[in-house]
């Protein structure tokens, strides 16, 4: 057990730090409670003297140590094995992953970087700007409706360039659902149904211009969880199934996979067009457990995890849209052909359909729901809705309201600025930016 180093004091003590000795001024005999806050107050109030040469010293600390080297006492020994913390600095540990090469290259310019946060702050200075205020080709195309005069009939137009007709939907229409019976008898799965989806499915299809999404309910699972688990085995059956059975056939090309789809080309037997489509498998869990249930478990899931339950939620995506009015379906044929064309054209990448029939419909449910409006007006409102658009856009999807469709398009300050071009264009040149009326 230590012995205090006063000469005056024999007592023997178990915390030296804290014997009585330690925490007394030598000057003025004031008791602090520490024994730094003593070494403080020695150099707040009293100079720090050697007490032999009589030299100065800013702290007590520094005293000890020139009366040990200097005139051979002992030191305090308070102060005997400690040392000052040093900062450590930050770096990277030996035994982590080094970073890899692609992470520290600016994929637009392929500028070098040291590390990956230098190359985000790069590009966020250097190209994000740009991206978002690059010019577009400020004049819309001779041939856009948009060039036509105020007093153009906008519906007769619709019907003749862009609604389908019977000579291309029908045949259309039979070769989709010819390959989702064939789909329903002869995959390797037991499938519950074929659901047919896309602006085919919904009935929003322009004319030359009707993707189809083909949703495969599977029975082979019990559980979501079990569903997620085998997407990527389904959807290797599912690209070598359309291999075997229809590549050779000439029917299909441009097989690719996505992860939660297969995508290809389909030929129709009847005028020998190319017609996209989508085939995505899927677990039919709000036939399970119901829609409330199933938002109950979106709304816990994690982002990554609630991707996985969009192609279930189809159905209910289809029959928002499929059930409104014929009028609306055309107006929203008529943003389509605009996205599809006269965005194409100033250089602007489209948005995904679905985005566009969700932004066309609030339009419209936010005027009162009324079919008796002016097509051209209403094709007005919803570019003015349009063009306000910006990277922080939420456009929700009504069967998962869990579902921000419009965060994967990142061109919308853009399309934004085409939309306010299009409010100038001839075809509405006597309407008003401040004009409401759909009438």
């Amino acid at each position: 057990m230590p012995q205090c180093p006063d000469p005056d004091c024999k007592e023997d003590v178990d915390v030296l730090s804290e014997h009585i000795c330690n925490v007394i001024c030598g000057v003025c005999g004031k008791k602090l409670k520490t024994p730094r806050g003593r070494d403080q107050h020695s150099h707040d109030k009293h100079d720090v003297i050697c007490g032999v040469c009589g030299k100065k010293f800013k702290t007590p600390r520094g005293r000890d140590q020139h009366s040990h080297d200097k005139h051979d006492t002992e030191r305090n020994p308070l102060y005997i094995g400690r040392k000052r913390r040093r900062k450590r600095r930050s770096r990277r540990s030996r035994n982590q992953t080094p970073y890899n090469t692609m992470d520290v290259i600016c994929h637009i310019c392929g500028k070098k970087l040291k590390t990956p946060g230098g190359k985000n702050r790069h590009f966020i200075d250097k190209h994000a700007t740009e991206r978002n205020t690059k010019s577009l080709n400020f004049e819309y195309p001779s041939d856009s409706i948009l060039r036509e005069s105020h007093g153009f009939n906008v519906n007769t137009y619709i019907a003749a360039h862009l609604q389908p007709n019977e000579e291309f939907h029908r045949p259309y229409n039979k070769d989709i659902d010819a390959l989702a019976t064939t789909l329903k008898q002869e995959l390797p799965f037991s499938v519950k149904e074929v659901v047919k989806g896309g602006s085919l499915g919904k009935g929003t299809g322009v004319v030359d211009n009707a993707d189809a999404d083909l949703v495969v309910f599977l029975n082979n699972f019990k559980s979501q969880a079990k569903f997620q688990r085998q997407l990527p085995e389904c959807l290797t059956e599912l690209q070598s199934f359309l291999e075997t059975k229809y590549k050779s056939g000439g029917k299909i090309r441009g097989i690719t996979r996505t992860p939660h789809a297969v995508q290809f080309e389909f030929r129709s037997e009847s005028n020998g067009e190319w017609h996209d489509v989508d085939l995505l498998p899927a677990f039919d869990i709000v036939g399970a457990i119901g829609k409330v249930a199933v938002y109950n478990k979106i709304s816990d899931a994690s982002k990554r995890d609630r991707e996985f339950y969009s192609a279930a939620l189809t159905k209910l995506q289809i029959e928002h849209v499929k059930d409104m009015p014929t009028k609306v379906k055309d107006l929203i044929r008529l943003i389509k052909n605009w996205k599809n064309t006269d965005l194409k054209a100033l250089g602007v990448a489209p948005p995904a359909s679905y985005a566009m029939e969700l932004v066309t419909i609030n339009s419209w449910e936010a005027m009162d729901s009324r079919v008796d409006f002016d097509m051209r007006k209403g094709f007005f409102q919803v570019l003015k809705q349009l063009c306000d658009s910006n990277d922080n856009l939420e456009i929700i999807d009504p069967a998962n309201p869990y579902n921000n469709v419009a965060s994967r398009y990142k061109e919308w300050p853009r399309l934004g600025k085409a939309a306010k071009m299009a409010m100038d264009q001839p075809l509405f040149r006597d309407i008003h930016h401040s004009d409401s009326s759909w009438r």
